[in-house]
Parts: structure tokens; sequence; C-alpha cells
């Protein structure tokens, strides 16, 4: 009897505590949830990425945790009392980032791109979207959001119609994207305060269409920087008339460029792809690198757009010589943020940096940078030679170091800068013609345009940070510098000290010599090997008032014309960029 009771007390605590399990509610378990602090603007992308991630990968009896900061003015970082493996912390580039209040998390993303390459143990996770428009295209109208009154009048002169949107009325943008020829930006932030990229920004480029950024700034930084060159920049009025002439004319650039950025958003950035990605991160703790699709991937110092930037046209003009032979180039630029793999990746720098990319790399020392003053070549050499072995092979443009590194750089080769005759050749015009020229920013002591301009020569100097009234204007486009050479009596160019003592030759020599242009030079003794007396050469002050007088005289104008002749030949033959492309073929066959 009495272990009869024992057994029905225990049968009848069973069914209580069953009918209390029954009755609690049901916590679903989840592969990563959203932390209840996430609020704002941020929310529903995180929300979204949540939701994909959960629909993709089994529950966890621990979930990751994701947690937002910055991405507003009011969203600090949450504070963690111990370090937490599966807390996620997703940052915005709102303020400067303290790195130590997010030693308790255990992995931290990095919204903005401007803010992700200081910090190497985050990964770069900008705000995915979330398609909302499939309907076909019927361009319209242009799209103008947060831009300058300079594209407004632009479009009136032109009688085009357009239309105002502010990022705060997303539905509106999204009920006419499917009308906009085009999307004029100045920031393309999520807040106007901020620079994460606004999601919707990726929208309108996976529907196709082209997204056009306007930059107050040559150099200034950008939000659309992760889609590099796949979105058109104009800086100019001239450069917004000439892409809405395009686009209003449909060119294949446009359409190239369109669908090229249509596919990139869609493959990288989507919110599936961001998911898989996230994922792929926090089970592997690895990057997911994506890929390419090109044989050759050309990283260059610079951000996307900035035409002002020698480095820009140097990566370029190359990448065309290499298309014309046949070999698929995509570029990347300086803070890139994605990682990457390429079949061969070949890194144009003046210096070192860390690089996000896979595959076999070559490194092309074009100019020396950030090189101190007292810095012999053979110390410069050695520092060289030590880094130059983690590459499969490595080209510098002076040939001076190239022997110094002869026989301790393995692959080496010697590689000059050059010029491209598509954009540089004999083009006078008369409206810019000019006695002596010098284009070039003062960002160092520019000895030979400031002798002749103190001596009262009538020189004209373009470029930024001269002395007030010594610059006629503060910008050349580099796609129209060729009238410039070609329309002036004499040409200056001036060396950068570092590239001077260690025998680079800067692509001014080459291309103010393509463009038949007449130089006179600082004194290099590599240009004098090369040039002999068709670029006179000064080394001291008096030395170049007399050679500048001499060769501004009418009586001089055939000699002057002639050895212009004979250095525009030398050019063409040894200094193009076919002849560059050809020789890094040579060196892309030797690595593969």
């Amino acid at each position: 009897m009495k272990k009869y009771i024992i057994i029905t007390s225990l049968l009848f605590l069973f069914i209580l505590g069953l009918i209390g399990l029954l009755g609690q509610p049901k916590t679903a378990s989840v592969f990563i949830r959203l932390d209840d602090s996430v609020e704002g603007k941020i929310r529903p992308y995180a929300e979204a990425l949540v939701d994909e991630m959960n629909r993709n990968n089994p529950p966890l009896d621990k979930p990751y945790v994701l947690y937002t900061a910055r991405f507003e003015l009011q969203s600090p970082i949450k504070k963690l009392k111990n370090y937490d493996e599966k807390a996620v912390l997703w940052l915005g580039g709102e303020k400067v980032i303290d790195f130590r209040e997010m030693k308790n998390y255990g992995t931290v993303l990095i919204a903005s791109s401007l803010s992700a390459h200081l910090f190497p143990k985050a990964y770069y996770f900008p705000i995915p979207y979330v398609a909302h428009n499939t309907e076909n295209r019927k361009p319209q109208f242009y799209a103008l959001i947060n831009t300058p009154p300079l594209i407004e009048d632009i479009l009136k002169e032109k009688n085009l119609p357009y239309r105002l949107y502010d990022t705060d009325n997303l539905d509106e943008i999204r009920k006419d994207m499917p009308l906009f020829k085009a999307c004029f930006v100045q920031h393309a932030g999520l807040d106007k305060a901020d620079v994460n990229l606004h999601p919707v920004f990726l929208e309108m480029a996976s529907s196709g269409v082209p997204l056009i950024g306007y930059r107050v700034e040559a150099i200034a930084s950008n939000e659309l920087n992760v889609l590099g060159d796949l979105v058109l920049y104009g800086r100019t009025k001239d450069d917004v008339l000439s892409l809405v002439e395009k686009i209003e004319n449909n060119t294949a650039e446009i359409s190239d460029i369109s669908e090229k950025e249509k596919v990139f958003v869609q493959n990288i950035l989507d919110i599936k792809a961001q998911a898989k990605r996230l994922t792929h991160i926090l089970k592997l703790r690895k990057n997911l690198y994506f890929n390419l699709n090109a044989d050759v991937n050309i990283d260059t110092f610079g951000k996307a757009g900035d035409y002002h930037y020698g480095d820009y046209w140097l990566g370029h003009d190359l990448g065309q010589a290499l298309e014309n032979k046949k070999i698929s180039v995509s570029y990347s630029f300086l803070h890139f943020p994605l990682l990457y793999k390429t079949g061969v990746n070949l890194i144009i720098r003046g210096n070192f940096q860390q690089i996000n990319h896979m595959g076999k790399n070559i490194f092309w020392l074009a100019y020396p940078f950030l090189v101190a003053e007292d810095q012999t070549l053979e110390q410069y050499g050695e520092y060289i030679a030590g880094i130059c072995k983690n590459y499969n092979a490595f080209a510098v443009s002076s040939q001076k170091l190239y022997h110094f590194l002869e026989n301790k750089c393995p692959n080496l080769s010697y590689i000059p800068q050059f010029t491209n005759t598509e954009r540089f050749y004999p083009d006078y015009d008369g409206k810019v013609k000019s006695e002596i020229l010098f284009i070039g920013n003062a960002h160092y002591k520019r000895k030979t345009p400031e002798i002749v301009y103190r001596a009262g020569l009538p020189i004209s100097i373009y470029g930024n940070r001269w002395e007030k009234g010594m610059a006629k204007d503060t910008y050349i486009d580099n796609r129209i510098l060729r009238k410039y050479y070609s329309s002036a009596k004499i040409v200056l160019n001036d060396t950068l000290p570092a590239m001077k003592k260690y025998g680079f030759i800067n692509n001014r020599v080459y291309d103010v010599t393509a463009s038949g242009g007449f130089l006179i030079s600082d004194y290099m003794p590599e240009i004098e090997e090369i040039y002999g007396d068709t670029i006179p050469m000064w080394k001291s002050e008096d030395e170049l008032i007399e050679l500048v007088k001499y060769y501004l005289n009418p009586e001089h104008e055939a000699e002057r014309m002639e050895k212009a002749q004979r250095a525009k030949e030398i050019t063409l033959k040894y200094f193009t960029s076919e002849i560059a492309a050809e020789k890094f073929k040579t060196v892309l066959n030797k690595i593969r």
C-alpha cells in the first residue's frame, strides 16, 4: 500500500510538472537574436539580417546576440561586464571610436569604410539592402539627394526634369525608383551627419540606376567608396554636363557601368549575401573573400573618382593597355574595404600598406612616398630589399634603384612611369595658350615655378596650396591637360626631392613631351641620359632664368620646336602605357 502511494504521488508530481511546462510561454531557439537595446534607423536592417540568418542556420542552445551602436548620435556601445564570445557588435561610423569599449565583444563589425581600416581585428560590414522594388525601369527624370545648387542649375539650364528627395522618406524614393534616369548624391549616409552608406543607394544600384557622386573637394572621403569606380563622379560643372550628356544619350559606357553596378551589389551587398558572409565569419572566424572575376586587379592609392590624383590615371591607363592585350582588369582603391581574390593583384604604391586581397601579388613601386629627407639610396634600397621578397614579383620605376636591388629582390623588373598616347598628343588650343606653364600642387617647395614667378616672368601656374595670387586656378582635368601642354611655349618640370635622389622620373616628363610640349626641368642625370639636349635642365637659379628667357625669344623658336619634336619621338618609342603593359604581361606570365 505504501509503495502504491509513493508511485501515485510521483506520477501526480510528474503530471503537474508537465502541465507547468506546457503552460509556460514557448521560447524559440535561434542561431542569432537581436538585443533589446537595438533601436533607431538601423533596427529594421538588423532585424532583416537576423531573420535571414535564422532561416538558413540551425538553432543554438546559446545563440549569438547582435548589438548595434554609433549609427545615430544617441546610440552608445552597450557595456558588457565580461567577455562574451557570442556577443556581436555592429558599429556605425558616428564619432571617434574608442576600441577599449568593445573589448568584451567576441566579434566586431564596422559599417563605415572610412573606419574599418583603423581596426584590423574588426570586419567591414556595410548595412545590407533589402530589395523592395522589382518593377522594370522606365527612366523619366533625375533624382537629387543632398546635392548642391549647382546640380539643379545645370539640369534647369538643360531643361531636364528632376525631383528632390530626402532619405527620411524612403517610401517615396522606392515608389519613384523605376523612373530615375540617374541619382545625383553628395552625401550618401544613413543620417545627414554620419558616414555609413545608406542601403537605399544599394537598392538603386541593384535596380540599374546609375549613381553619380558629387565631390566638393577632390580628396573628400565618400560613403560610396565601397562601390569603387562603379559610381560616376563629378567635381566640376563640365564633369556634370559630360555625365548628363552620356546619360541622355544612353551611351555604352553608362549601360556597362549600370550593369556592373547591379551585379556587384546583388552578389556582394544584398541581405542574403551579407547574412551568408556574417555566418561564415561567426562559424570560422574568417572573412569571406569575393571573386573579382578578372585576370588582374589594379590597386591604386587614392579613392574612386579622384580624377585629380595621378595614381588614378596611372592605374587606369595601365589597365586600359592590358585590356587591349586581352587581359581582363578590375580596380580597387585605397581603403577599399572588402576582401577580394583575383588571379593577380597589381599594387601601385609609393609606400607599403596592408592590402585586402588574396592571390598572387606584383608590387610596382612607381614613386617614393613618405621617405625621410636624410635617407640615402643605400638605406632606402635596403629597406625595399627587406620587403620585396613578400611579393611574387616586384617592379620599380627607377633604373638607379633597380640596379641596387638587382641581386636582392627575386622577380625584379624595371618598369618606368609612362604616358597614355590616347590622351596625350599635340592638341593646340588658343584659348588656353601660355608663355610659361606649370601645373602641379605646392605640397612641397616647388623651386622651379617659384623662381620663375619671383623673377617676374609670364608664368601661368595651376594647382592647389599655392600662395594667394600665384595660381590662376586650382585644378586642370587630366583629360584635357594635353591642350595646356601643347599650347604653352615652355612647360616647367619640378621633381619631388625623393624622386630626384632615388632616380624616379615623373610622368609629367612623358605627358608633356608626348603632347609636343617643350620642357625645361630641374637637373636629373636620368633625364639627361634618356633625352640628351632635347630637355634643357638647370642647376642654378641664374641658369633657369637664362634658359627661360633664351627659349622665349622668337629668334630661338625653331630650335625650341625642334627639341620638342625629338623629345616626343623618344617618349613615344620607350615610355607609353602600351609598352609598360607589355612589360607587365611578361611579369604576369612568369608568376602564373
